[in-house]
């Protein structure tokens, strides 16, 4: 498991949560918080399947206002 504490992502953004992965195959799963301005504040969530090629990667959350819903190539 990956622990975030306060990392700054950039000056004006800090993000905290945690990253569970498995060794080689398996669900990766994250909650974070970021804190930043208000509109780039609030939790997301991450997840996607580790060891598949061309995995995609869900991220859902709140940012502000915005509800979050997105979808991108797995990291």
């Amino acid at each position: 498991m990956l622990t975030l504490r306060q990392v700054r992502w950039s000056e004006d953004l800090a993000v905290s949560g945690t990253l569970r992965r498995p060794e080689r195959s398996g669900r990766v799963e994250g909650r974070f918080t970021l804190a930043g301005a208000d509109e780039f504040s609030g939790p997301l969530s991450v997840s996607w399947t580790e060891g598949v090629a061309q995995a995609r990667a869900q991220i859902r959350g709140k940012l502000g206002k915005a509800v979050v819903v997105a979808e991108m190539a797995a990291p």
